[in-house]
């Protein structure tokens, strides 16, 4: 079979256990790409964390992710500043476990050399398209 039906079917099985693992946690992507990104930052300002969501979300759905993380509070904004809660380092931290014991299963029996073959070969591909 071609590579574009092994890649979809991998990415279809990724990304079906992180939806998995955010279900478990009771967010979605949108929610954890902002609850992680503010966790990597410590303290962000909102208008720089609307800019690196932007690929994946719109500046509304980041605002309404902002408000039910506030509202639960799992997220603290002090004057523009974004900080997570200890119940959002909680939420953060738990998801991110779980999420590291599945790309641990993902990678089960695939050497580094056949990772970073793959990661070249994919890359190449992408060069050779664009």
């Amino acid at each position: 079979k071609p590579i574009g039906y092994y890649l979809k079917l991998a990415d279809n099985c990724l990304t079906k256990g992180i939806d998995e693992i955010h279900l478990q946690h009771q967010i979605n992507r949108t929610e954890w790409q902002v609850i992680n990104t503010i966790s990597d930052k410590s303290a962000i300002a909102k208008n720089e964390l609307i800019e690196l969501i932007k690929p994946f979300a719109d500046k509304q759905a980041v605002e309404n992710v902002l408000l039910k993380f506030i509202l639960k509070k799992q997220i603290e904004a002090k004057n523009n500043m974004l900080t997570l809660s200890s119940k959002g380092k909680i939420l953060q931290k738990s998801c991110f476990d779980t999420q590291q014991e599945f790309r641990k299963k993902a990678m089960n029996d695939i050497s580094e050399s056949d990772y970073q073959i793959t990661i070249s070969t994919l890359q190449k591909i992408i060069t050779n398209i664009k």
